[in-house]
């Protein structure tokens, strides 16, 4: 159908319309790049263009950071990233060992070269910090599985999820990842998909589970064998969601493999492999990439545009 006619009979063009909206959309969105950190070589950054291609791998460099007397690598054993997220607008966050959240700009980033596009430091206060960090773009703030009792993937004390605004680091304590019978006792991925749901990744028991995001405790266990379809020595870490093709994607680093985990109990299969690129001992702690779920800010601008571009074309009609 050519024409919409439902708009007072004014025939609007739909193809028009399309690639009104593409437009915005493609400005709004930006290229999708999915992004890994990898914490044994001094938070080396990598970025796949098609995650399924291990050709399509480049290493981005070492992060580096502003400690008020100029730039330095961050130090093994001290200040390592133990998680990331990626927002809309490729705002990379890291979050380090001493409860450091680092935001960085990421479409600066270039390959092999020291990565300074840091934008701020804010100290959290979220307890013994955590190894999972997501970005949730339909309201704007961070959620992180903070570690509670040992920081080991053998403790069964139920971990906290934790609200963070990325703009000034305050904190609000969502509540404990419980219920069902089951505890989320070593969060080792954490993520929101299209819908708005959240999920998260229990190293200890290999489960997926879904959180509520009022009080955080677990209302679904999604995936009670996430090693099924994987291969043996697996160790599974980070989760992102790809909204382009709607799938939950996360790192093997048992296996050196990138997989997808199909939200159903084992039902998970390999997608790429990056040993041949990057040899053993790579260990992901933090992956992430944008999401094509406009942010509240961008979801109001596309509304607005749209809004103004159909009076236009109604009002020329008239």
């Amino acid at each position: 159908m050519e024409n919409l006619t439902a708009l007072g009979g004014h025939g609007l063009s739909l193809r028009a319309l399309v690639a009104s909206l593409a437009f915005l959309a493609g400005n709004i969105i930006g290229q999708e790049t999915y992004w890994a950190l990898d914490e044994e070589e001094s938070n080396r950054i990598y970025g796949w263009t098609n995650y399924a291609d291990s050709g399509t791998l480049d290493d981005y460099g070492l992060f580096e950071y502003d400690d008020g007397t100029g730039y330095k690598i961050f130090p093994l054993n001290t200040r390592d990233i133990e998680a990331m997220a990626v927002s809309n607008s490729n705002i990379g966050y890291l979050l380090d060992q001493t409860n450091a959240l680092f935001s960085y700009d990421f479409s600066g980033l270039t390959v092999g070269t020291a990565n300074r596009y840091q934008l701020t430091t804010i100290s959290l206060d979220i307890g013994l910090g955590g190894e999972a960090l997501t970005y949730n773009p339909f309201d704007g703030f961070l959620y992180l599985g903070a570690v509670v009792g040992a920081a080991t993937k053998t403790d069964t004390t139920a971990d906290e999820i934790y609200r963070i605004d990325p703009a000034t680091g305050d904190t609000f304590l969502v509540g404990t990842a419980s219920g069902l019978g089951e505890t989320l006792g070593y969060t080792d991925g954490i993520e929101f998909d299209s819908s708005g749901n959240l999920f998260a990744y229990d190293q200890n028991d290999a489960h997926l589970y879904r959180l509520s995001l009022s009080n955080g405790t677990i209302l679904e266990v999604v995936d009670n064998n996430v090693g099924g379809g994987l291969s043996s020595g697996h160790d599974v870490e980070t989760l992102s969601w790809d909204s382009t093709n709607n799938r939950m994607i996360g790192i093997d680093n048992g296996n050196q493999e990138i997989i997808e985990i199909s939200l159903a109990n084992g039902g998970n299969s390999v997608l790429s492999e990056f040993n041949s690129i990057l040899g053993s001992g790579v260990d992901f702690e933090g992956s992430g990439m944008q999401s094509t779920v406009p942010e509240p800010s961008s979801a109001i601008l596309l509304l607005g545009a749209l809004s103004l571009f159909l009076f236009r074309r109604v009002r020329r009609a008239a």
